[in-house]
């Protein structure tokens, strides 16, 4: 729409340039502006017309310019050299080759400054200061200060930047240190240094250099090179930090990036993802270089194009679960549980630490190693947990096997042993018996041996 605007505004300028050039019927003689009306009244047609000349903070002109063109005859003034006013009321083209097409009281008037800028229409519209080349398309109270800028329209913007376009909106602004920069639309937005851009939006800032807000509210950039795409209340305050949209989010060190609502990238290089899950809490980077998200949903890392292989992380676990499913398989074979739990035998397990982990110990066996022995996995520099724990349970199972039949030979053993216990017994017992069987004959034996004994003793007697 503002491109159709400027079209028809560049329509305009070409008609007025054609009309100064052609005033007085094709002469090449200056169209003077004639008596200028005098403050108050106004001549059309030969009556008079009360009226009230603007009062603008550029300064004003009066005079004739040379070689300049005044049409509309209401309160317009032609007084740069070579200036033009098409139509209008009330405008003033008091520097050099400006012009103005229409509207009413617009003003290019910087003290000849101000040279080979244009007005196209709108009301109250103002290129002063050092605006030289400037641009107004339209409009109403706009402001261009700066050299070679440009406003296409809206309300109430300015424009001090150096090779800066303001292209609509309203109470925009572009400050003098706002060079080569662009502010597309929107209301109350602020672009404050070089190269910067905002492209819409409510109540946006850009002070950093290069630093750029595509559209939202309320977000400010004031990191070098920074970018906000949307969103509200986000802030881009580290070098290079990113925030493609997003509630409440905060790209604070360099190179960080946050998005979601209410994540904090505060370190280098930190990135942060919060779903807002947790009302008013910020989830904020605690070191640099951090990838640090929150999903109260759970989080699946798919790796292939159908979604069907991957890992899932479910909703409150601390432990990823690994796709397992029997239908996602092929060439599926039994394992030598046995001959696994050989191979873990000879295999070395040691303990070690990450060179890049330093002071952090862990316990298992080596890549290489591994892979030697049991030939799964991509290569011999990986151990998946998946295998690594395949591998465990086959053994496991081996253990278990080998368990199983040392307590069948035990069970046997324990029956075998309790029948000889029981043989044993027997046996005891039944010594015991003869032993009190003999003992009994002894005593007997003895009786009758004493009782003959008296009896050979009374017969000798």
């Amino acid at each position: 729409m503002w491109f159709r605007s400027f079209g028809f505004v560049m329509s305009v300028c070409l008609c007025g340039a054609l009309l100064i050039g052609c005033a007085g019927g094709g002469s090449s003689e200056t169209h003077a502006a004639g008596a200028i009306p005098v403050a108050g009244s106004q001549a059309v047609g030969g009556v008079v017309q009360g009226g009230v000349r603007r009062t603008a903070s550029a300064p004003t002109c009066s005079a004739v310019g040379f070689d300049s063109f005044l049409g509309g005859a209401d309160f317009n003034v032609a007084a740069g050299t070579a200036a033009g006013v098409l139509a209008g009321h009330a405008n003033e083209a008091c520097d050099a080759y400006s012009g103005i097409g229409a509207g009413n009281m617009n003003s290019i008037s910087s003290g000849d400054v101000a040279l080979y800028s244009f007005i196209g229409a709108g009301d109250g519209n103002t290129i002063t200061s050092g605006a030289e080349y400037g641009f107004v398309g339209g409009g109403h109270n706009n402001t261009l200060t700066g050299s070679t800028g440009a406003i296409g329209g809206g309300v109430g913007n300015q424009n001090a930047g150096t090779n800066a376009m303001l292209g609509a909106g309203q109470s925009n602004s572009i400050t003098s240190a706002g060079k080569d920069t662009v502010l597309g639309g929107g209301s109350t937005n602020t672009v404050s240094a070089e190269y910067g851009v905002i492209a819409g939006g409510l109540n946006n800032s850009v002070s950093g250099e290069a630093g750029y807000i595509a559209a939202g509210g309320y977000n400010t950039v004031s990191g070098i090179g920074a970018v906000i795409d949307g969103g509200f209340n986000n802030t881009a305050a580290g070098d290079y930090g990113t925030i493609p949209g997003g509630y409440v989010n905060s790209a604070a060190g360099i190179y960080s990036f946050a998005a979601g609502a209410r994540a904090s990238a505060a370190q280098n290089g930190a990135f942060v993802w919060s779903d807002g899950s947790d009302g008013d809490t910020i989830l904020t980077s605690v070191r640099a270089y951090q990838f640090l998200a929150r999903a109260s949903g759970g989080f699946t890392l798919w790796t292939n194009a159908a979604s069907t292989v991957g890992a899932t992380l479910a909703p409150g676990s601390g432990t990823w679960a690994s796709a397992s499913d029997r239908n996602m398989k092929t060439d599926v074979v039994r394992v030598d549980d046995a001959a696994v739990l050989e191979k873990i035998a000879s295999l070395p397990i040691n303990r070690w630490s990450y060179i890049t982990e330093r002071g952090v110990r862990h316990v298992g066996p080596m890549a290489q190693d591994f892979y030697a022995a049991f030939g799964v996995g991509e290569d011999e520099k990986h151990i998946t947990s998946i295998d690594e724990d395949g591998v465990a349970l086959a053994a496991i199972k081996a253990l278990h096997a080998e368990n199983e039949t040392l307590r069948s030979q035990a069970l046997k053993s324990s029956r075998v042993q309790q029948s000889l216990r029981a043989q044993l017994v027997a046996v005891t017992n039944s010594q015991d018996l003869r032993a009190r069987q003999q003992a009994r004959l002894d005593a007997a034996m003895q009786r009758e041996l004493q009782r003959l004994s008296l009896k050979v003793a009374s017969l000798e007697r």
